[in-house]
């Protein structure tokens, strides 16, 4: 048999945005680890150059404080923090319509994801997951990474209907709680350590037979 491990290979993902009219459309939105993206401006020139479909990008910096890049209809131009697009760091996006957008990139089989603390405050890190990462849900990240609540406490997914669900660290009975989330291509989650840490996702190893 041929063997085909996770490699860095280049490829096309064509990600879903959901608009809420409703509520606020956000996204949490994982891009590829390695994309052709140095800078948020970079990024909406290709996906979304008048404002459509994409309105506006926030980056949840380290220190939890957030960052913006907005699109004015009234002067027709981006404007606000052109913060730079981080390897491992998901982004919200927000969008005026349902829409499909692609995302090109390529992964890193050795990439870590750096997990910041920030104990005066939430200790949130928005993270992309990678695109051929090995986990169906919540409980299989906990589970191979922070069985006891160390050093993550906390898993959040944002749906599309602009709810929270939530997978938590329970230190009275010493277990996980919460809703056991699918775990989606092309969704960031918000993850929250107890210290600086970094994260080395396990990934698919294909197998295929001649």
């Amino acid at each position: 048999p041929n063997r085909s491990l996770s490699s860095n290979m280049g490829f096309k993902f064509n990600k879903f945005f959901n608009e809420n009219a409703s509520l606020s459309d956000r996204n949490w939105v994982s891009l590829p680890y390695h994309t052709t993206y140095p800078l948020v401006t970079t990024l909406t020139a290709d996906l979304s150059i008048a404002g459509n479909p994409l309105t506006k990008v926030t980056n949840l910096r380290n220190e939890q404080y957030f960052e913006n890049w907005i699109w004015d209809p009234d002067f027709l131009e981006w404007y606000g923090v052109n913060f730079p697009i981080d390897s491992g760091r998901a982004y919200e996006m927000e969008t005026i319509e349902d829409t499909v957008l692609y995302l090109l990139g390529w992964d890193n089989p050795n990439g870590y994801i750096t997990l910041n603390e920030n104990p005066t405050a939430t200790d949130r890190n928005w993270v992309s997951i990678p695109y051929n990462a090995n986990y169906a849900s919540a409980s299989a990240i906990t589970g191979e990474y922070s069985p006891v609540g160390n050093p993550l406490t906390k898993l959040t997914n944002l749906r599309n209907e602009q709810y929270y669900e939530n997978w938590l660290w329970d230190p009275d009975f010493l277990e996980w709680y919460g809703v056991n989330f699918t775990v989606e291509r092309g969704r960031g989650y918000e993850f929250e350590t107890i210290r600086d840490t970094v994260w080395r996702p396990s990934r698919y190893a294909n197998n295929f037979n001649e």
